[in-house]
């Protein structure tokens, strides 16, 4: 793997870190008042297994990037700093009270950033502070992939489920923050985890989208997890 296709992961990865992370303080939170129904408390397994996944890849890319890339690593988020501290300069001339709130974050987000460049640990989850990064950036749409670019080109992601051979369309979920980079991605790999709207079991499906005009999708494969492929 390229250093793009690690800090891609790693961004990817971030963001569904955290939105496990917010599903399970609900259903925690719930847990805790006896509220939980039975299939509640399968999702409540199924997320804490996926979430150790997710930390554990998303670590392991992280720490293959300092070791092997560095200098890029370092000129990344030099790049990512200067985006937002534009924006935060932007805010602060517009000098509106209105925007306090959103000053504030890019500035402890700054804050964090630093810490990460100076490899010390952020005051925040470093998931957070990918995850906060990609929702700054993507605002403008600059740095997506969604299905609305898909679906100009015509291409549609259609994994058949392993269990019931059910026609899934996943075109939908497709909302993808592609980080900053000296060169403009040609292609991203994808591995993640689907639900059939057939047999309702869980699959999972690795496809790699493809970034140049006309935008194209190959399906690598698709397995019943644990996968039987790495990522």
């Amino acid at each position: 793997m390229d250093f793009q296709d690690m800090i891609f992961d790693v961004y990817y990865l971030s963001e569904k870190v955290q939105n496990l992370s917010n599903e399970l303080s609900g259903l925690e939170f719930a847990d805790e008042r006896g509220y939980l129904t039975d299939p509640d408390r399968d999702r409540l397994k199924l997320y804490k297994e996926q979430l150790d996944e997710a930390r554990k890849i998303a670590s392991e890319r992280l720490k293959a990037i300092r070791e092997k890339h560095g200098d890029l690593f370092g000129r990344h988020l030099q790049a990512v700093t200067d985006l937002i501290n534009s924006l935060y300069q932007d805010l602060e001339a517009q000098n509106d009270e209105s925007s306090s709130y959103d000053r504030a974050i890019l500035k402890d987000l700054l804050s964090n950033i630093r810490d990460i460049q100076q490899n010390k640990p952020p005051k925040y989850s470093i998931w957070w502070v990918f995850f906060y990064i990609g929702s700054v950036l993507r605002r403008n749409g600059e740095y997506t992939c969604s299905a609305a670019s898909l679906k100009e080109g015509g291409n549609r992601i259609r994994p058949v489920c392993p269990f019931c051979l059910h026609e899934n369309d996943i075109t939908g979920n497709i909302d993808i923050f592609l980080p900053p980079a000296p060169t403009p991605y040609e292609r991203i790999s994808i591995l993640d985890e689907y639900v059939c709207t057939g047999c309702h079991q869980r699959y999972r499906v690795l496809f790699r989208i493809y970034l140049q005009e006309p935008v194209t999708v190959e399906i690598i494969n698709v397995d019943k997890p644990p996968p039987g492929m790495e990522w």
